[in-house]
């Protein structure tokens, strides 16, 4: 059976995400089944009386912030869909989760990524950070959700734009810019917004569409990088050898970059590329390593790596101190190339960077 692809969709209160869910399941083929789970902050949720109003099968969760107090129920939720979708037959298409307006999204993602189980039947579609023009230049300075919800974000839609000036507009592009330099960014119309704008984007690890997408992701982020490649079609699977095999080849020539962002409110982002062949031992140990020092400040790391001993792309996929790896495309030769992207609060890049040249690059 295909993945039920999940969209976590974020923002800080007042951002318009339960506007947004409205307006989208109204819009739906009524041949989709789209199942909405909503959590909001405190006892009562205002925010689910509006939408049951529609006929979506709706699950709630009201016992507190989703990505810190019930972590546990998403897990049991999504077994209880997946269960639903086998016995009765509901084919289910997509899941939204609506986080509360103070949830830090990373958590939901990474409990997803820690369970066997639920990859088997699930995948992440995108993370989606609504960020209101009016008010997020002062969330953003006050509020560090807010910053957390802009780091995670796989495409941030910036709504109300209408309501602010060119300079608030610019400034506010600036900063998420410096929060998450390598995030999608476009301009959303709560109003005319259309189901295809947010849902099957596939921008997390490009499971569903292609891995030769992630490459270009990567190589669009600010990256110094050779002429896009072109790559062949290939299945998506779990990458065995990242878990299990080691390798041990000769080195070619290395080619090695590196990219660093600094904001004022402490994240870090900051970008390698090599097309030198790693060995995949010592990458184990070196991103065990980074997860045990790091932990949560280690918020999102994604990447296309060039392993020594394997034919594949091996994809490669974080949040906190989850991961995941897969196979990707076949390496067409001279194209085989390491991009690696990371994302963290106040880490520290030169020591990270050099850890990477001396311990995994260098043999």
């Amino acid at each position: 059976m295909a993945l039920i692809p999940i969209t976590v969709l974020t923002g800080f209160l007042g951002a318009g995400k339960t506007t947004l869910i409205n307006t989208i399941i109204k819009q739906k083929d009524t041949d989709e089944n789209i199942v909405i789970l909503i959590n909001e902050f405190g006892d009562i949720s205002v925010d689910s009386e509006l939408v049951l109003n529609t006929e979506e099968d709706i699950y709630e969760m009201n016992n507190g912030c989703m990505c810190c107090v019930v972590r546990q129920d998403i897990v049991d939720m999504l077994e209880a869909i997946k269960k639903a979708n086998d016995e009765k037959n509901m084919s289910i298409d997509h899941i939204i989760i609506e986080t509360s307006g103070l949830a830090d999204p990373g958590p939901i993602v990474q409990v997803i990524l820690q369970s066997a189980e639920l990859q088997e039947d699930f995948v992440i579609d995108s993370v989606i950070t609504l960020v209101d023009a009016k008010n997020a230049l002062y969330q953003l300075a006050h509020y560090k959700e807010s910053i957390d919800q802009v780091a995670f974000a796989d495409t941030i839609f910036i709504t109300k734009k209408d309501q602010v000036d060119v300079e608030t507009y610019n400034a506010l592009v600036h900063e998420l810019r410096a929060i998450n330099p390598y995030v999608q960014l476009k301009d959303l119309d709560l109003k005319n917004v259309k189901m295809t704008d947010v849902i099957g984007l596939d921008l997390f690890d490009r499971a569903l569409t292609g891995t030769e997408k992630l490459v270009e992701d990567l190589e669009n982020m600010n990256l110094d990088h050779d002429d896009h490649h072109h790559h062949h079609d290939h299945d998506h699977e779990h990458c065995e050898h990242c878990d299990h095999d080691h390798h041990d080849h000769d080195h070619g020539d290395e080619h090695h970059h590196v990219h660093h962002h600094h904001h004022s409110s402490g994240i870090d982002s900051f970008s390698i590329s090599t097309t030198k062949p790693l060995n995949l031992e010592k990458l184990n140990q070196w991103t065990s390593r980074l997860i045990f020092t790091y932990g949560n400040d280690l918020m999102r790391y994604k990447g296309v790596l060039y392993i020594e001993g394997i034919d594949d792309q091996v994809i490669f996929q974080g949040v906190n101190q989850s991961f995941m790896t897969e196979y990707g495309n076949p390496w067409v030769a001279g194209t085989e190339k390491t991009l690696l992207v990371i994302i963290g609060k106040d880490l520290p890049k030169d020591k990270i960077l050099d850890s990477f040249e001396k311990d995994v690059i260098s043999h």
